[in-house]
């Protein structure tokens, strides 16, 4: 894969919690640990690094397309759909090589360990 896309990294993201189970995620948990990951791993993550309002404008794009996640702003809460979660993120998710995917686990694991709690 040359030129890793951040919308790319946010499906592998999401089918690797789909392994975990992990299809519905709260939005501001989200949010602060690609915020966390940006500042930690920089390069291409450093497009979900927050702004002034608190959001990475990244981040909103990504959400609200419709056709990675369905978005209940009422609950503040996103839902995997099964593009994400199936083959077309699979893919994704393999393309990206083992440093990548070794930060995306690293990141799954914050999400579920702040979802569990």
């Amino acid at each position: 894969m040359s030129e890793i896309l951040p919308g790319e990294l946010m499906v592998a993201v999401l089918w690797r919690l789909g392994t975990y189970q992990r299809t519905e995620l709260n939005l501001g948990k989200l949010r602060l640990y690609f915020a966390n990951a940006a500042k930690q791993w920089q390069r291409v993550w450093k497009e979900f690094s927050f702004l002034g309002s608190g959001f990475s404008e990244t981040l909103v794009s990504l959400l609200s397309g419709g056709s990675l996640v369905y978005l209940d702003a009422s609950l503040q809460t996103i839902r995997s759909t099964s593009h994400t979660l199936g083959p077309y993120g699979e893919g994704l998710y393999k393309e990206l090589g083992i440093g990548f995917q070794k930060q995306i686990d690293e990141l799954c694991g914050w999400l579920i360990r702040a979802h569990n709690t």
